[in-house]
């Protein structure tokens, strides 16, 4: 006979199995599987649950959204006995939906399920929570549990897109969404390649910064390489797309402060001067152009050719050394 934790990984199992599934009576089945006492929390976007009535609105939402089935693979399980009733199980999967006529891998998606059994001796979940997962926080469970750091040499990269509010006007909002889907998911691959860490993206701002996950000392060589295949992937795009796409970067070297923001939704997010000045950087860059600060310069000069434009008058910054990076 099977013990606690088998049990409880395999009912951890059979939950997304049915929470993926489309079918009226397998979302009956879901809530079956919830105890009247649930709590829970979710911190991707559309998800906030606290109670079962809760739960039960989240998956009405997302049927709305994704009509289609998906699926999912586990990348990693564990369990924990807790209490001769009481079982822990946390998982890392991954998300295959179907959107339209494209199969869209979403975000590895973190959860932390804990298992009651009652006196039926049937498990009954209790508490669930899910999170995407952060490696600048790898190792936590629940959000915002490891206190804000100061990392003292790492580079921010900033990416912006020119004429955006034009786009925004102008163009059919579902064409608008399908393209910056499209191409958010090749800046998300780009930046995992060069080993950054992504930490959001606001309209057409993206955000992303390098030497939070590994301390690597060559965090400015993985910013400029990544604007690189940005800038070289939106130029072949633009040679077949009807609609066009021009970015500029903004790249910059220092400290800042990490941490978990939020009581409700929880965000990752870096602070401080750095990224101000990476912020100012993008600004005062032109269209298809990489521009970095003199600390960055002196990071990549030995591996990259740079053009020095001079000081150049930063919004609240005053006159900062800028160089542009040959392309």
């Amino acid at each position: 006979m099977e013990g606690l934790e088998e049990q409880a990984v395999q009912a951890f199992k059979n939950f997304w199995i049915k929470w993926g599934s489309r079918n009226e009576a397998e979302g009956q089945d879901i809530l079956t599987m919830v105890d009247n006492q649930f709590i829970g929390f979710g911190t991707n976007a559309h998800e906030l649950w606290k109670n079962k009535t809760d739960l039960q609105y989240q998956r009405i939402r997302e049927v709305d959204q994704i009509a289609d089935p998906y699926d999912y693979e586990i990348n990693w399980v564990e369990s924990l006995v807790m209490a001769d009733h009481l079982a822990l199980v946390c998982g890392e999967i991954c998300l295959y939906v179907r959107v339209r006529l494209k199969m869209v891998v979403l975000e590895k998606i973190r959860n932390t399920i804990i298992f009651e059994k009652n006196l039926d001796n049937q498990l009954k979940i209790k508490h669930w929570h899910c999170s995407v997962p952060d490696h600048a926080i790898e190792g936590e469970v629940l959000p915002g549990t490891f206190a804000p750091k100061k990392y003292d040499n790492v580079s921010v990269f900033f990416c912006d897109f020119v004429g955006f509010t034009y786009l925004v006007a102008h163009v059919k909002p579902e064409v608008l969404i399908a393209e910056l889907n499209e191409i958010y998911q090749k800046f998300d691959e780009i930046i995992e390649e060069e080993e950054m860490e992504k930490i959001q993206v606001y309209g057409d701002g993206y955000l992303a910064v390098c030497g939070l996950q590994n301390n690597t000392q060559q965090h400015a060589l993985h910013c400029i390489a990544a604007g690189k295949k940005i800038l070289n992937y939106l130029n072949e795009r633009n040679k077949t797309n009807e609609l066009k796409w021009n970015a500029q970067i903004g790249v910059h070297s220092g400290s800042l402060v990490a941490g978990v923001v939020g009581d409700k939704k929880y965000s990752y997010n870096i602070f401080g001067d750095t990224v101000t000045t990476a912020t100012r950087l993008e600004t005062s860059s032109e269209p298809n152009k990489i521009n970095i600060s003199e600390p960055t310069y002196n990071m990549v000069k030995h591996a990259y050719s740079c053009r020095y434009r001079g000081k150049v008058e930063a919004k609240g910054k005053g006159l900062i050394d800028m160089f542009y990076v040959d392309l």
